[in-house]
């Protein structure tokens, strides 16, 4: 694979970004462009996820991991303080506490294609990481470094390692929520019996009926995922004028190949990071 280098101004760093690491957008202008995790062991998130198939990477101060149609980025938690109107400000721990599990929240579990899946188990246990109960020779749970639930599927087809599969999501209604990601951003449903899937390129969106209300992923060890969108501007102004919840408006950038960033959340709690120039690098 061709790789071109592309100067990125946070903080004036240059990374070198593989041709065709994200996919080409849907009709609407979008595609997957990350999934953002908060880890308390850098080191030991990087290994993890590189030990699936991923490749190490940078995004300006950003640390990563790469596969095929989407990146992993990771965020280092420096602990958290306390917030209360009344109250004195919390020291910082010594060790801070790690964020909450994806399990317990809308989007409870990453789903990764790996081409072989005893070689893949074999590595992650040389990192004291097993599966989790109930595990078979095509499919095997387990918890990353930071507390994300990762769904591993063989699939002996694939040109590279690993790829990405699918982000497990828990919701009252998933044919709801599949039409809202169909409607805002494009996405083809698919029907898997109770199940929709609405797929993005760079991110299958399996939504699954919980009877369980689920927490939101803002602050969690899967704090949220990131679209990219043509005319972003154009987006947002129409997602808050119909009363969708954005939590920063829409603003312009100037670092490297990013113009434009929003942060918004759908109605069931998911966190969502909105770009514009991912695939202009």
């Amino acid at each position: 694979m061709k790789k071109v280098l592309f100067a990125l101004a946070f903080m004036a760093i240059t990374v070198s970004v593989a041709i065709g690491q994200v996919m080409a957008p849907n009709s609407d202008g979008v595609f997957a462009a990350h999934e953002h995790l908060i880890t308390t062991d850098l080191g030991s998130s990087a290994a993890f996820w590189t030990a699936l198939g991923g490749e190490g990477t940078q995004i300006g101060t950003m640390n990563g991991v790469r596969f095929p149609g989407i990146y992993i980025l990771l965020q280092t938690n420096h602990g958290r303080r306390s917030r209360g109107a009344n109250s004195a400000p919390a020291a910082q721990p010594a060790v801070p506490q790690p964020p909450e599990s994806s399990v317990g929240s809308v989007a409870e579990a990453i789903g990764i294609r790996v081409k072989n899946l005893h070689e893949t188990l074999s590595k992650l246990e040389e990192l004291g990481i097993r599966p989790e109960p109930g595990a078979s020779s095509g499919e095997a749970a387990v918890m990353s470094p930071e507390r994300v639930k990762v769904i591993l599927t063989q699939d002996s087809s694939l040109n590279t390692a690993a790829a990405t599969n699918e982000l497990l999501m828990r919701v009252p209604d998933p044919a709801a929520a599949a039409a809202w990601y169909a409607k805002w951003f494009g996405a083809l449903i698919v029907s898997e019996g109770n199940d929709r899937v609405a797929k993005i390129p760079g991110m299958n969106m399996h939504f699954v009926a919980t009877s369980v209300p689920a927490a939101g992923t803002r602050g969690r060890a899967l704090d949220h995922i990131g679209f990219d969108v043509h005319n972003l501007q154009v987006l947002v102004s129409k997602m808050q004028a119909a009363g969708v919840t954005i939590n920063t408006p829409y603003r312009t950038m100037d670092l490297g190949f990013l113009t434009g960033i929003a942060f918004v959340t759908d109605p069931w709690g998911t966190y969502i990071e909105l770009n514009e120039g991912y695939d202009g690098h």
